[in-house]
């Protein structure tokens, strides 16, 4: 059922540079934001190893075609290596 608070993981490769990490989980954030509408939504950052980061952003969202282009768009970030 929708609206339905929904969490999206997305992993990128950011090589250890912290700057690299910061400024991919921002754009992230931005898309899951923009798309969705959700002010208030959350995002968690993990890195992965020492060559990655994981980012989990949490957020309301209206339907399955809200997901489906909120994992196009944070697929065309170039850090991008897997989402689900």
């Amino acid at each position: 059922k929708f609206p339905t608070p929904y969490a999206f993981n997305v992993v990128g490769k950011t090589n250890g540079d912290e700057e690299v990490s910061k400024e991919y989980s921002e754009k992230v954030h931005q898309i899951v934001s923009e798309i969705s509408g959700d002010a208030e939504l959350k995002s968690h950052v993990f890195p992965r190893g020492k060559k990655f980061t994981k980012v989990t952003t949490e957020a309301v969202v209206e339907s399955a075609s809200m997901i489906t282009l909120i994992y196009d768009k944070l697929d065309e970030l170039e850090c991008t290596i897997m989402r689900f």
